[in-house]
């Protein structure tokens, strides 16, 4: 085979993923503008996504990383509770990567939300000890759906 023919094949396979790549955000797959449709909650400019999930079923999720003022500034704008002495159970953490799965500790400080709105189900659940934010929504069944 000659040089021209390698070249050939490794422009192909440079152009393929360039085009494959410039098909993804720089959020990993995390939908901003479904999850703000759905819970009516904007995100605000700067946040980190650390991991994020869509079993293209019924649940997708994402884990967010904020400083520790925008953080507070999100919790008080978007009327969190607060949890004292709860769990992490209200989010499917181990569909995370291990090492963005929440770890509650002493320090940990958690605010919540959960709700419904239409057929969705949501949660976000805040740690202000970490400043990371799991977040959750659940699709409608779309069995009920059907006319």
């Amino acid at each position: 085979m000659d040089v021209g023919c390698y070249v050939m094949r490794y422009v192909q396979i440079i152009i393929f993923l360039l085009l494959f790549s410039s098909c993804f955000d720089g959020d990993r797959g995390f939908e901003k503008e479904f999850y703000e449709k759905v819970t009516g909650i904007r995100f605000p400019r700067n946040y980190k996504i650390l991991d994020t999930y869509d079993n293209g079923e019924f649940l997708t999720g994402t884990v967010f990383q904020f400083d520790s003022t925008t953080m507070r500034n999100f919790i008080a704008q978007n009327n969190f509770d607060t949890l004292r002495g709860a769990s992490f159970h209200f989010i499917n953490v181990n569909l995370f990567d291990k090492e963005f799965q929440p770890q509650q500790t002493q320090r940990s400080v958690l605010f919540l939300i959960w709700k419904s709105k239409g057929k969705h189900n949501w949660t976000y659940l805040a740690d202000v000890s970490t400043n990371r934010l799991w977040t959750e929504i659940n699709y409608p069944d779309w069995a009920d759906n059907k006319n």
